[in-house]
């Protein structure tokens, strides 16, 4: 089942512990942008492909709702990759 994506978004932002300036650093997108697209939990984005790739998940994973996509290795890497920056 798929949803707005906006949810997933801040879903697995705050499952990573990434703070909004943190997912702008490894996305690309402004951290504005992405609070917009969280907080209207919006449909359609062109920002969605660079902020899947942050989380290393494609598009139709980041708005699957009925799969958390991140296992524990990936969680493990993000927070590593996180704390060397």
């Amino acid at each position: 089942m798929f949803m707005a994506t906006g949810n997933r978004i801040k879903h697995y932002r705050q499952k990573l512990g990434w703070t909004l300036e943190h997912l702008e650093e490894v996305s690309g997108v402004a951290t504005g942008s992405i609070h917009a697209l969280e907080k209207r939990d919006s449909k359609r984005s062109m920002f969605f492909q660079p902020i899947a790739r942050a989380f290393g998940l494609t598009v139709e994973q980041l708005s699957d709702i009925d799969t958390d996509w991140l296992d524990q290795h990936q969680i493990a890497r993000a927070t590593q990759n996180k704390q060397m920056m």
